[in-house]
């Protein structure tokens, strides 16, 4: 699958089969290789001195630089919930403070060797962290939750709050003056949050106060995100403020704001604007360096954290574990880590040699199975999505503006070939060096997008369109058998072919079919990614496809790959991976290595696997894929346990059992096979021990239903249930 930021994911399934999906916090066999140490998503940033640093984020990522930022390293963290904020405490600065989702609040007192968890809450989020001192701190997060520590982080209480609005961001100046930004609120406190005042700010509403920054015992600077970026200032202490536009482009969000002294303030945004200021906001210089940079039209979370560490350095936290230094005050940046650009599509022809392609042209290439990745000289700025090698030395790659590039000594050299078409193509496939197929295509409103397919027959010298439809939405994927027997993928359904592309029969449509992606391990058993939950699957070379849900209402596959009839991986948007070994009946959902979006996955035996995806993500396996269990995920079945209803199948009434060996937060709810969630059946704070519900079928249709227990804010067990009326 290429195409991966377009069309719904909602369809209808005609088939049904009898699906169970196991969700495991598992320690899954794939590892990152780029960018390296790791790819997720930095939300903050923070450097002690010069020298060490530390940057936290996506799926309890926390990683450390002891030279300034020119290296990193990941530290070890007991959680894998995703990280908003860290800091230090100043004059102690072995101790720091990260946090959360899930309530999370991390402490370390030997400089990130190891981290205790102080709090941890289902359903709450803390979103930043400030140190005043060495002793005092303060945790800001959701439901205008405040929290305080005078013991450097190792206990904390809660203060009174005004407001039950969602705090993103805190700041003091000194010990008592403080100030907190959020949505539609300001706060501020001159007695050490003894009592926080909500701010009568007469030019509201606004969306959210992102950043804040107490500048001096008097002085406040607050951004908002509303027209364009909007400043909050006051110089008395809140009891006059002035508002002044940023001049950021509208569809940009404001992120992080930092300050070093009373003067010089650095704001980061959403799509990689960069705002500074050198006389306290009097006036802001906007650097467009990387917002022109990176040009993805769905591009988020380029810039996400920024720390001044003096009025010369500078550090900057985001997307694809992304970070930037200024030693001049951000007259010019230098990437540490990350900075590359989304991958679409990849091939390998045996375990060690592979391409990767993607935005802004780029293409990748390892000999040595991935351990390194050199970069071609960009030869197109056009979006590149899939790359085939029908043979050892013969290549091709189709993208955007009909681009077909094409080599012919192992892609040492690429050139250029005349496809005759603008339109964006978004998957190729060749036979033979000679014969193949391209596939895409482009919206046309008000219908749903036009597709085209387009053939070769002398290695790419010359093109005719097969296939071009204005009701069909776009193609997706292609597989051919051979010469003349073909299937395609489109947004709207699958269609096939018999003589070489000349007609195309609808072999599935609409609630029958559809495909964003494609893969056939063998000539009978193919299997494509319908978007949301679900997946179609043939066994007759694609005749007839059955749908299926994968039985997880919340997990969402774009690219599938299978390396034999039943063994199979697919993934999308968020970052689990799936794993089946039974040809779909049975689905195992892996997480904890990222949220990044996964656009490709392949594998060139029953070993070797590659993942590619946003931010030049790639994960590798050398072992199939196959996940253990590690000593966190062992304890989520021993601690949680949902036993199977009975009676199964029911009829009007059934009982279901779940036994806790400790207090949580549980939820139980009920998921028809479309994945849409038809009952909560509980939904509090229970306590340890066997407990039941009666599940009456009133209401229900007849058909088959998964019952998930959700264990402070984590799926630990799902079942499923047939009701028969």
């Amino acid at each position: 699958m290429k195409n991966y930021f377009k069309g719904s994911v909602g369809i209808l399934i005609l088939a049904v089969t009898l699906l169970y999906v196991q969700t495991s916090h598992a320690q899954s066999n794939w590892f990152w290789q780029q960018p390296l140490p790791a790819g997720n998503s930095l939300k903050d940033v923070k450097f002690v001195n010069h020298q060490t640093g530390y940057a936290v984020g996506d799926v309890g990522t926390i990683v450390k630089s002891t030279n300034g930022g020119s290296n990193w390293f990941t530290l070890n963290n007991p959680k894998k919930s995703q990280l908003w904020g860290i800091d230090f405490a100043p004059g102690n600065a072995s101790v720091l403070i990260a946090v959360g989702d899930s309530g999370l609040i991390l402490r370390t007192s030997n400089a990130g060797e190891s981290w205790n968890v102080i709090q941890f809450q289902a359903g709450v989020i803390y979103e930043d962290v400030d140190f005043v001192n060495s002793t005092t701190g303060y945790v800001v997060g959701s439901g205008g939750r405040i929290f305080k520590t005078t013991n450097a982080g190792a206990n904390w209480f809660q203060q009174t709050s005004p407001t039950g609005a969602n705090f993103l961001c805190v700041n003091f100046f000194d010990e008592n003056f403080g100030a907190i930004g959020g949505t539609t609120r300001l706060l501020l406190t001159t007695n050490a949050g003894t009592t926080w005042v909500v701010q009568n700010l007469t030019f509201f509403p606004f969306t959210q106060v992102s950043g804040i920054s107490a500048i001096d015992s008097a002085t406040v600077i607050g951004v908002v995100n509303n027209n364009g970026g909007t400043m909050l200032k006051t110089t008395n202490r809140g009891q006059d403020w002035i508002e002044e536009p940023m001049g950021i482009p509208y569809q940009d969000l404001v992120r992080d704001l930092s300050f070093s002294g009373k003067n010089n303030g650095t704001i980061v945004c959403d799509l990689g604007m960069i705002v500074r200021t050198t006389n306290a906001g009097a006036s802001w210089i906007l650097d467009s360096t990387f917002y022109q940079y990176f040009q993805r039209s769905y591009g988020i979370d380029l810039l996400r954290g920024v720390h001044m560490v003096d009025t010369s350095l500078t550090y900057i936290s985001g997307g694809g574990g992304s970070i930037y230094r200024s030693t001049n005050a951000g007259q010019n940046w230098t990437i540490l880590s990350g900075g590359y650009f989304d991958l679409h599509g990849s091939h390998f022809v045996n375990a060690n040699t592979g391409w990767c392609v993607g935005e802004e042209g780029t293409v990748q290439k390892t000999t040595n199975g991935g351990t390194n990745w050199s970069f071609y000289p960009q030869i197109t700025r056009e979006v590149l999505w899939d790359v085939m090698f029908p043979s050892q030395s013969t290549g091709y790659i189709s993208g955007d503006s009909g681009v077909i590039l094409k080599t012919t000594n192992t892609g040492t050299n690429w050139f250029f070939l005349n496809s005759g078409t603008r339109i964006n193509l978004f998957d190729i496939f060749f036979i033979n060096n000679e014969t193949g197929f391209c596939g895409g295509g482009f919206t046309s409103d008000p219908d749903p997008g036009v597709g085209i397919i387009m053939k070769t027959v002398n290695g790419g010298n010359n093109w005719e369109t097969v296939f071009y439809y204005t009701d069909s939405g776009w193609v997706n994927a292609l597989h051919f058998f051979d010469e003349n027997t073909g299937i395609a993928c489109f947004d709207r359904g699958i269609r096939r072919t018999t003589n070489g592309g000349l007609n195309w029969l609808i072999v599935g449509t609409g609630s029958t079919g559809r495909g964003l992606d494609m893969s056939f391990p063998n000539s009978q058993t193919g299997y494509t990614s319908g978007g949301s939950n679900t997946f179609y699957k043939t066994t007759n070379s694609g005749l007839s496809w059955l749908g299926y849900s994968t039985g997880n209402p919340g997990v969402v596959i774009q690219t599938i790959h299978f390396i034999n009839s039943l063994k199979g991986f697919a993934a999308g948007p968020y970052g689990e991976i799936l794993y089946t070994e039974n040809g779909g009946l049975n689905w195992t959902i892996n997480r904890g290595l990222s949220e990044n979006y996964i656009a490709s996955i392949y594998f060139s035996d029953s070993i070797n696997g590659t993942m590619t995806g946003i931010f030049g993500t790639i994960l590798k396996t050398t072992n199939g894929g196959i996940s253990y269990i590690d000593n966190e995920a062992k304890q989520v079945p021993e601690d949680f346990q949902l036993h199977q209803n009975y009676p199964n199948p029911f009829n009007p009434t059934t009982t279901i059992r779940f036994s806790l060996k400790r207090s949580a937060e549980i939820k139980i709810v009920l998921s028809n096979i479309l994945g849409k969630q038809v009952r909560v059946l509980t939904d509090k704070f229970t306590a340890a021990g066997d407990h039941k519900l009666l599940l009456k079928s009133a209401g229900l249709s007849t058909g088959v239903y998964f019952c998930s227990l959700i264990a402070n804010g984590s799926v630990a067990q799902t079942i499923k249930l047939l009701l028969i009326k």
